[in-house]
């Protein structure tokens, strides 16, 4: 076991855009032991939305009055937006199914900016998020092992 690697699977997991969904196949390839991966991924994807969540709304708005790059930050804001709107009136099955399926844009980072924008309670959102987080991590295990299976089965001896 090298610890230097499980500390990049937390880290990796942290980051926005790669999160849970990257640093699962990481680990994995690293040889850490799949159960190992899947906790340290959860918990490195689990950690920020608190964090996420409470500085959000303040770090927008004050990048939003920088004159020149303030649009940039409201559109960007109206995204989310629009997104969170999506979830409608199932707003914790939706939270929790929109960061469970491992798509791009979908993840713990996104889920917990939209719990802010949308003024979901945060218990509500963190235990829907982290829900959210076990379902994706779940599904990047099966499609790891479907595709590694996959390839092993047609790669010559």
């Amino acid at each position: 076991m090298h610890v230097a690697h499980e500390l990049k699977v937390i880290w990796m997991a942290m980051v926005p855009v790669i999160e849970l969904r990257g640093a699962i196949p990481y680990g994995i390839l690293r040889k850490i032991n799949p159960w190992m991966v899947f906790l340290l991924a959860w918990f490195g994807s689990t950690i920020i939305i608190a964090p996420v969540y409470y500085f959000f709304i303040p770090c927008m708005n004050w990048l939003e009055s920088i004159p020149k790059i303030g649009p940039v930050f409201q559109r960007f804001r109206d995204k989310v937006i629009r997104k969170g709107h999506k979830l409608g009136k199932v707003e914790f099955i939706g939270l929790m199914v929109f960061v469970g399926v491992p798509l791009p844009g979908t993840g713990a980072w996104t889920g917990a900016m939209i719990a802010s924008v949308l003024k979901i309670p945060f218990l509500r959102s963190f235990i829907a998020i982290t829900l959210g987080n076990v379902m994706a991590g779940v599904i990047m295990m099966i499609i790891y092992y479907i595709s590694h299976g996959t390839v092993k089965l047609f790669s010559s001896p």
